[in-house]
């Protein structure tokens, strides 16, 4: 599995709810992701920890999802290419 692929995968098992917030930050800081989404990896890192802390139970799945098909948008536009 390359690294786009485990990306995508840590991303639709939070869509799944199969993560959390948690897992899914984790799995971000020890990918090893290429230098095209390196940038947008690491901007969704700060915003997770953003929205782990500064954002109300309720509205979190939501907010995540935001950063979550933004990473996939992406991954899916550096696969076309």
């Amino acid at each position: 599995m390359n690294e786009y692929e485990k990306l995508k995968d840590a991303c639709q098992k939070f869509i799944e709810k199969k993560y959390s917030i948690e897992d899914l930050s984790r799995t971000l800081s020890w990918l090893g992701v290429p230098l095209q989404i390196q940038e947008k990896v690491t901007a969704a890192e700060q915003k997770l920890e953003e929205i782990r802390f500064l954002v109300s139970d309720n509205e979190q799945y939501e907010m995540t999802l935001d950063v979550v098909r933004d990473i996939l948008s992406k991954v899916k536009e550096l696969e076309n290419k």
